[in-house]
């Protein structure tokens, strides 16, 4: 199951959840293993029984809300242009792309800030 499909199932399942920016990273430990970091930009908040169920309960390592916007923009992005997977994924228009470090006017109040403890 890939990052996008998870985030489509997100979609589907949840009408809380508007855009996801997400970015993979390699483990410290082992270089051939990620996880994914995720934004979600919600509406409402979210428990974390919710957003589990909304990806397909796949593992969700860490969850917690958002309240330094600075911080995790510097946190997430840390690794972009050193191949690793990124991308913003807007619900509305049902498109991606791909961004740059500076999260896009919409993405300024995030919500929700998740590590995906899972293999991809």
């Amino acid at each position: 199951m890939t990052v996008r499909n998870w985030i489509g199932r997100l979609f589907n399942r949840s009408h809380k959840v508007d855009n996801v920016f997400f970015v993979s990273e390699r483990d410290k430990g082992d270089y051939y293993n990620l996880h994914v970091h995720m934004l979600l930009d919600t509406n409402t908040d979210m428990t974390y029984k919710e957003v589990r169920y909304g990806l397909g309960n796949i593992s969700v390592g860490d969850y917690q809300p958002v309240y330094n916007n600075e911080e995790v923009c510097k946190y997430v992005t840390k690794y972009l242009g050193k191949d690793v997977d990124y991308d913003i994924v807007f619900k509305s228009q049902n498109v991606s792309c791909t961004p740059t470090t500076t999260l896009p006017p919409g993405f300024q109040e995030m919500s929700f800030l998740m590590r995906l403890g899972v293999d991809i």
